[in-house]
């Protein structure tokens, strides 16, 4: 199976478990990890927020496919520059530690080999955000 396939398999299996509450969890757990990440999501309407999340990893598993962003992720990656929502690249690595941290916990199929599979999705994306930064 592709790493694609095993990722999406795990976010299936995540939405039928927990459905709306992962997202809620997501921004609970991220949003705590630091007064700076927090910050960062003040006045967000965060019912539009979770939203915007689930969307985007369908923006993930496309990129992986195609390694070119559709119209969506590259107007995320634009609003999440320097020049507009300031995102630093280091807050991806705690994105990233956050969503890993609640698919093992929420996804009781969570092993290695998912892990590695989400991994291998997710960094494209991330260093293609980060590559838009400056």
């Amino acid at each position: 199976m592709s790493p694609k396939q095993l990722a999406q398999k795990s976010f299936v299996r995540v939405l039928g478990l927990r459905g709306p509450e992962f997202f809620d969890d997501f921004y609970r757990d991220f949003l705590g990890r630091s007064p700076e990440i927090k910050s960062k999501f003040a006045g967000t309407d965060m019912e539009r927020q979770r939203e915007v999340l689930r969307a985007s990893f369908y923006h993930m598993f496309d990129y992986f496919e195609t390694r070119r962003p559709n119209v969506r992720l590259e107007e995320m990656a634009r609003r999440h520059a320097r020049n507009q929502l300031d995102i630093p690249p280091s807050m991806y690595d705690e994105w990233l530690n956050c969503l890993l941290g609640l698919l093992r916990q929420h996804d009781p199929g969570f092993d290695a080999a998912v892990e590695e599979a989400w991994k291998a999705v997710v960094m494209p994306v991330i260093e293609y955000m980060r590559g838009l930064y400056e």
